[in-house]
């Protein structure tokens, strides 16, 4: 199921976040981050706003980290292996930083739990 907030409900839930939280999903060091572990998995160019969006979508709560290679798989179009791997080094360049994980609002319904497809 896809999941697509309204620039109203991001910027909502980004403006609920710790300002440590918000530099982050801010900084050039994490747009670089993204952005050199899709070129080193051999992402096309074009799908690296979509990995972008959803490493935001985990940063503001609307996605919980452990679904997101179930979204890289199967929102962004990557191979189980590749989204595995670009899921891996995000977490430890980014995720890993963030010291308390935001929860979802209750004014944005949480996402249901993805299942990889069969």
């Amino acid at each position: 199921m896809p999941l697509n907030l309204t620039p109203e409900q991001y910027r909502e839930m980004f403006n609920k976040l710790p300002k440590e939280t918000q530099d982050l999903a801010l900084s050039e060091e994490t747009a670089k981050s993204v952005f050199d572990t899709c070129i080193a998995n051999d992402v096309d160019v074009d799908k690296i706003s979509e990995v972008a969006k959803y490493v935001g979508y985990v940063l503001v709560g609307a996605l919980k980290e452990d679904d997101f290679t179930i979204a890289l798989e199967e929102e962004v179009a990557l191979g189980k292996k590749i989204a595995k791997r670009i899921a891996e080094d995000i977490a430890g360049e980014v995720f890993n930083k963030i010291g308390e994980k935001p929860a979802a609002p209750a004014a944005v319904p949480t996402p249901p739990k993805l299942v990889p497809a069969e």
